[in-house]
């Protein structure tokens, strides 16, 4: 080992420039790889922490999925909320449950003298903040007791509050009406806000239809022991295997054939493009970047196969008097593989450094990009690559480099010692 490591060092003394630029090559491929996949890897995890974070989320519904996830809804509403506690206490797998109730798909308020138009209200229970991980910055959310006594309160998103408020905390306290809904006695219900939840990217509010307004399911619509929705959150990721087991136990309850549907995305719509398109989209992006940066090493290395050749062609006498004084085949390709591992191990070392280098400018500039459209939310673009990102890359190096390396390697052992010795 240490006669090849003073050969590598002898020949680039010699000549500097060419190891100079095939090292280089391949630390700026290698670079440029590390980036690519922690791109990729911080994208991942993006999404998994939104579809899969402590649970996946899906949508039980008191309906039969038809064809094409058409929804046939059952009338009259069969599902209640004691159905909705059995499931949570039967089955281990569900660790949270809300009724859910999407009243429209857009809705008119009074604050103060001004009328503003919002997204939906929706009707939710007690445990939707946990369903779908959303963060209280100011207050709380409403309980137990809020939701039995129909009481009038509210939990409204980041960006309303500071729209109608100035900020989450001027928020709570204060009152609105919704003028579309009135009570029996023809009185708007005034609406006191007792929480505001941290902002959300887009991909989340559209994906599982979350409003900007959640109040009390029992406030509007059905009775207070009868539920169409229910959001939940489950450890399983088999969808149809949860169906199965709380069909059977919504059967056992009722003792007669009940509608369930089981899906994954907005309660509101099981057909919803936005989550079936942006799950898809993020694949392909996942895609591309691996492919891109695969490619971008493939051409990197090409630089190790041609030094290498080069270098046989410039040591065929050498080669020849080593097969001379005994060496066999298989160490003159020991030799050179060798050889390639080090030139492959340097370059990779310089491409991790300069990762390291430009790892925070490159993310600084995308980072506006990926929030420009309000897709994205917060991704975790660290200074640093991810540890995944550098491993992978440095491994693809090395194994490439090995591939590259392993026909000039085999060229230089197949060198007849005679032809060799007597070439002028």
């Amino acid at each position: 080992m240490t006669l090849i490591l003073r050969s590598i060092l002898s020949r680039t003394a010699k000549k500097p420039l060419r190891g100079l630029l095939t090292i280089s090559s391949i630390g700026i491929g290698v670079a440029i790889v590390t980036l690519v996949f922690n791109i990729s890897f911080r994208l991942n995890e993006y999404v998994n922490r939104i579809f899969a974070q402590n649970g996946h989320k899906i949508v039980i519904a008191n309906a039969e999925m038809r064809e094409n996830n058409q929804i046939d809804w059952a009338t009259p509403v069969q599902f209640s909320i004691k159905d909705a506690e059995i499931l949570k206490n039967s089955l281990d797998e569900i660790q949270y449950v809300s009724p859910v109730n999407a009243f429209l798909p857009e809705n008119r308020i009074l604050v103060g003298n001004h009328f503003y138009k919002t997204r939906a209200f929706m009707g939710v229970g007690k445990d939707y903040a946990a369903v779908y991980n959303l963060k209280l910055i100011a207050g709380s959310f409403f309980t137990g007791k809020d939701i039995v006594g129909r009481h009038p309160v509210a939990v409204i998103s980041e960006p309303a509050a500071k729209i109608l408020f100035g900020s989450a905390w001027n928020a709570i306290g204060r009152i609105f009406f919704d003028i579309r809904r009135r009570t029996q006695s023809g009185e708007r219900i005034p609406f006191e806000i007792i929480g505001v939840y941290s902002r959300i990217s887009r991909l989340e509010s559209e994906a599982f239809g979350i409003a900007d307004f959640l109040i009390p399911y029992t406030i509007y619509g059905l009775e207070d022991s009868l539920i169409r929705v229910m959001a939940v959150k489950t450890t399983t990721k088999s969808i149809q295997a949860t169906r199965a087991r709380v069909k059977k136990i919504i059967d056992d309850i009722h003792g007669h054939n009940i509608k369930v549907a089981v899906w994954e995305g907005n309660p509101g719509d099981p057909n919803c493009p936005f989550f079936r398109d942006q799950r898809a989209l993020f694949t392909l992006v996942s895609i591309f970047l691996n492919s891109l940066g695969m490619i971008i090493l493939l051409v990197s290395s090409f630089g190790i196969f041609s030094m290498m050749m080069i270098s046989i062609l410039e040591r065929t006498r050498e080669i020849g008097l080593r097969r001379a004084l005994g060496s066999t085949r298989a160490k003159i390709v020991g030799h050179f593989i060798i050889e390639t591992c080090v030139l492959s191990f340097m370059g990779s070392l310089s491409g991790i450094i300069l990762a390291f280098i430009f790892n925070a400018p490159v993310m600084n500039a995308i980072k506006p990009l990926l929030a420009g459209p309000g897709l994205f939310g917060d991704v975790n673009l660290s200074s640093l690559p991810a540890f995944k990102a550098v491993l992978y890359a440095f491994i693809l190096s090395e194994s490439i480099g090995i591939i590259f390396g392993l026909y000039p390697a085999i060229s230089a052992a197949r060198i007849s010692p005679v032809e060799s010795l007597t070439e002028e």
